[in-house]
């Protein structure tokens, strides 16, 4: 048997930057170099966008320009330069086309 399933995610994840995201750079410093080494940004809200995006496809881990990340709930926040919250998770599958059950 064979079928095709569309699923589809979505999250509600609230993100904090911590005091180590920026080490000793600024805000403007931060993000010349994300620019310099990933892609433009229009500002923080793009950033905030990709850390989402990472702890929601993968979860906790260190990831580039952002650091190490994990959750509110984790014993040790010290090293953590993002923090987030994983508010809600809705899941839906779809059957597109395969056969009979």
């Amino acid at each position: 048997m064979k079928k095709t399933i569309q699923v589809t995610i979505v999250k509600e994840i609230e993100i904090e930057l911590t005091a180590a995201f920026f080490g000793k750079l600024t805000q403007e410093q931060y993000l010349s170099e994300y620019g310099k080494y990933f892609h433009q940004v229009a500002g923080m809200d793009d950033v905030f966008k990709y850390a989402a995006r990472m702890v929601a496809i993968n979860g906790p881990g260190e990831y580039e320009a952002l650091g190490q990340t994990g959750s509110i709930h984790a014993i040790n926040q010290s090293a953590l330069s993002v923090k987030f919250n994983e508010l809600s998770e809705e899941i839906e599958e779809e059957i597109l086309n395969g056969g009979a059950s």
